[in-house]
C-alpha cells in the first residue's frame, strides 16, 4: 500500500512539474521573430516559394511596421 502512495505521488508531481514547465516555455515558442536580412517583399516571397515547395500555403501576410 505504501508503495502504491508513493507512486501515485510521483506521478501526481511529475504532471506538475510537467505543467509548470510547459506553461513557462510555451509562450516563447509560439511565435518567433527573426529580423531578415532582405527587404519586407524579398522576405515574403521567399517564405512563400519555401512554402509552396514544402506543400504549405501562405495565408496571410502582414507588416507589423
Amino acid at each position: 500500500m505504501k508503495r502504491l502512495i508513493w507512486l501515485l505521488i510521483g506521478i501526481l508531481l511529475g504532471i506538475i512539474l510537467t505543467g509548470i514547465v510547459v506553461w513557462n516555455v510555451m509562450p516563447g515558442q509560439m511565435i518567433r521573430v527573426v529580423k531578415s536580412a532582405y527587404g519586407f517583399d524579398e522576405t515574403v516571397s521567399m517564405i512563400q516559394e519555401a512554402a509552396f515547395q514544402n506543400d504549405w500555403e501562405v495565408l496571410h501576410v502582414y507588416d507589423f511596421e
